[in-house]
């Protein structure tokens, strides 16, 4: 099974078990929509029950979960990740993607020569920006627009950039 992270456990909250989540997608968190996540990591890791989730600010949020009723068991999660599954993602329109779904994809300049792979996206506030890793093993930065992404092939896990001089050194 694949897992994608959707946030950080902070550290454990109140006498009950509760949990402070670090959110990483504040355009439209999914943790509010959801009744099951998965705690730990990508390999190992615990389905639980979302009895409440509730939103400190735009950046944590407060969980709840039916398995965890004391602070104990709630601090052995510090640092660990909330997971969900592709199957858990909602439905999205057609020609649009996940970000967080594209790591690990090629990527290719506009004469489908190899460039790198996809580590990471980060947002600056305006747009998202990709974080690619040469081949030559530099790190550099794309930004995630129309002006550079000009295609985007899920079955052969590439995207195909416009490299404009001085992108990459």
């Amino acid at each position: 099974m694949e897992f994608i992270r959707i946030g950080e456990i902070v550290s454990a909250h109140g006498l009950k078990g509760g949990l402070k989540v670090y959110i990483y997608n504040t355009e439209d968190p999914i943790i509010y929509k959801l009744n099951k996540i998965y705690l730990g990591d990508e390999k190992t890791n615990k389905e639980m029950t979302i009895i409440r989730a509730k939103k400190v600010d735009k950046r944590l949020c407060i969980l709840n979960l039916e398995e965890l009723t004391c602070r104990n068991e709630a601090e052995t999660y510090k640092k660990k990740y909330v997971l969900i599954t592709r199957e858990m993602l909602p439905a999205i329109p057609e020609n649009y993607v996940y970000i967080s779904l594209l790591i690990g994809y090629c990527v290719f300049d506009d004469n489908y020569k190899e460039i790198g792979l996809v580590e990471d996206f980060i947002h600056n506030g305006v747009h998202s920006i990709m974080i690619v890793r040469h081949i030559n093993g530099v790190e550099f930065m794309i930004p995630f627009v129309n002006e550079f992404i000009k295609h985007i092939d899920t079955q052969k896990r590439q995207i195909i950039i416009h490299l404009m001089d001085g992108l990459v050194e």
